[in-house]
């Protein structure tokens, strides 16, 4: 029994540096994505800038901009656009958030059981095997 609570503690520190390591490079990578995004974001922006200075004028409904260089108004639906996609994304991130705490507390909670399950195991008492009590008899 103190044998399997041994193996299961062990399985469940080599899980947890696993996942750490995974939950590290995953953050990395993703790190780096983001900033490859946004460079490649910030020269396609920027060549369009460039090739399209000329003003021109933004009508939607009943609202009228007047003359606005074309590239602003690519940079402002493109900010627009981002926060939108936040929005968006913000419920999903609230709920892996509060999923993540769940587990992490359940994960406690599994090692604090672990923790009083090896206080109430007595050690193990080593006897000696039928064989060598006929050994010493003879």
């Amino acid at each position: 029994m103190i044998f399997d609570i041994v193996a299961v503690t062990q399985h469940v520190t080599y899980v947890k540096q696993i996942d750490n390591v995974r939950h590290m490079l995953g953050r990395l990578v993703v790190k780096y994505l983001v900033l490859a995004l946004v460079v490649f974001l910030v020269l396609v922006l920027s060549t369009f800038g460039i090739q399209n200075p000329s003003p021109v004028n933004v009508r939607f409904l009943q609202f009228q901009s007047g003359f606005v260089p074309l590239y602003v108004i690519m940079l402002v639906s493109t900010v627009i656009g981002m926060a939108l996609a936040l929005l968006v994304g913000l419920p999903g991130r609230i709920q892996r958030q509060l999923e993540t705490r769940r587990l992490r507390q359940q994960l406690s909670d599994a090692e604090k059981q672990i923790a009083e399950l090896k206080e109430r195991v007595p050690a193990p008492v080593m006897q000696p095997l039928p064989e060598e009590l006929s050994a010493r008899a003879v």
